[in-house]
């Protein structure tokens, strides 16, 4: 009864979708364990599947809430990249992160992992333009340019009139007036004038 190679104990197939983005790319037709007694590295390597164009080991078991890999040891669960990392180059210090080169928070190569602070890893993200903190233009939803916010600022017609022609909330225009909104851009007038 599930002798190793008995084909009860083999994986089904894992397939990859290039056109699909991140570890929903990689499908399995059902929820599968590696083997009992399995050592870490083959634990890693049984849930984990190769992305051929980025070359990104992605992980395939339970992500958590943010994307990350989770995998399950002496009863606690640790994050997949870190245990990698952990393996492949030794414990990680005190108040350092593991970060991702590539991007990708499934993915537990360590080629694509590197050792950083906090700060390195949000330096990292805002230079690749993940941050969600994302002003005007930029912005996926942002309705006002910054030429557009300047005017508002420096204008003395009525928020009325303004908040129609930008097609914005007149509540908008008193807060890019009184610097709650938009403060980039307006806080070096603020200060001149």
């Amino acid at each position: 009864m599930g002798e190793p190679g008995d084909a009860r104990n083999a994986a089904p197939a894992l397939t990859y979708n290039p056109s699909v983005k991140g570890i929903a790319a990689v499908t399995k037709h059902k929820r599968i364990r590696a083997p009992y007694k399995s050592t870490l590295p083959e634990i890693l390597a049984f849930h984990s599947i190769p992305e051929p164009n980025s070359g990104c080991l992605l992980w395939t078991a339970s992500l958590n809430s943010s994307g990350y890999g989770n995998t399950s040891i002496a009863g606690k669960t640790m994050v997949a990249h870190r245990v990698a990392w952990t393996l492949a180059r030794g414990p990680i210090p005190a108040g350092m992160s593991i970060c991702h080169k590539c991007d990708v928070r499934s993915c537990i190569n360590v080629d694509h992992l590197f050792l950083g602070t906090h700060q390195d890893n949000v330096t990292d993200m805002m230079a690749k333009g993940r941050g969600r903190y994302l002003f005007g233009p930029q912005h996926p939803n942002g309705i006002l340019t910054d030429e557009a916010v300047l005017e508002i600022f420096s204008s003395r017609e009525r928020g009325t009139v303004l908040a129609a022609r930008h097609g914005i909330a007149v509540q908008t225009v008193c807060n890019i007036r009184k610097g709650r909104k938009h403060a980039h851009l307006t806080r070096s007038i603020r200060r001149s004038g």
